[in-house]
């Protein structure tokens, strides 16, 4: 997914000025010290409507000190996969990551977290964050560990500006993904790691491949709709 090797690749590289640093990641070690923290809230929060104001160009800038995020997760039940396994419902996270949210060069990344490496990550285009009130964006929500992200999702602003910048999403059917942003050493394939010391090849007996198997019937990848709103504070 862009959005999570976006957010992998500013950690990495340690921006101060806009994205993630790794100094403010949430505190992994809180999180297996003391008892993990629901971020369920009650659905009814999930469909309030996100606070309005003004659509402007922001010239001074999209820095936030203060936000929250509502998330709602729905599985997709499918004829192969019919129930519903899972943790579904509304989820609350507080805004997370440097203040400024523009993403060099051309990227509004507003990232919600909590210390549990669950939360929600919504970009968008900055062309189109400050030109126009409905885009389509690149929407990842995480909760209990399940990774569902869809790289499609209209996004509707409803204030952008420099003392607020709120909006809401809704995404039809988001897939369901290994790769964890907010716990990026599991995103890592082991297959893309070298040994630390690599073994010479050995030439060995030429042995005959065995006949192809029996075609087999892929199950369909989990799926789910989200939806939810935002807001941030300078």
């Amino acid at each position: 997914m862009a959005v999570t090797a976006t957010l992998i690749g500013v950690v990495a590289c340690g921006a101060q000025t806009s994205g993630i640093t790794a100094g403010d990641r949430p505190d992994a070690s809180a999180a297996t010290s003391a008892a993990r923290v629901d971020a369920r809230v009650d659905d009814a929060e999930c469909d309030a409507a996100p606070p309005t104001g003004a659509v402007t160009r922001a010239p001074g800038g999209l820095v936030f000190s203060r936000g929250e995020v509502r998330a709602r997760v729905q599985r997709i039940a499918t004829p192969v996969i019919p129930e519903v396994v899972g943790t579904d419902g509304c989820f609350s996270f507080p805004r997370w990551g440097n203040r400024d949210v523009v993403v060099p060069l051309d990227s509004a990344l507003f990232v919600f977290a909590d210390s549990n490496a669950d939360g929600v990550i919504v970009e968008v285009s900055l062309a189109d964050l400050v030109s126009r009130s409905e885009m389509t964006g690149q929407v990842t929500v995480v909760t209990d560990g399940d990774v569902f992200a869809s790289t499609t999702c209209p996004v509707q602003m409803s204030s952008v500006n420099e003392a607020r910048t709120a909006g809401s999403f809704r995404c039809a059917s988001a897939e369901s993904v290994q790769a964890n942003p907010f716990a990026p050493d599991d995103a890592v394939d082991t297959a893309d790691r070298l040994p630390e010391s690599p073994t010479p090849t050995i030439p060995g007996p030429v042995i005959p491949s065995p006949p192809p198997a029996a075609p087999t019937t892929t199950s369909p990848t989990p799926a789910a709709a989200l939806s939810g709103w935002f807001v941030l504070d300078r």
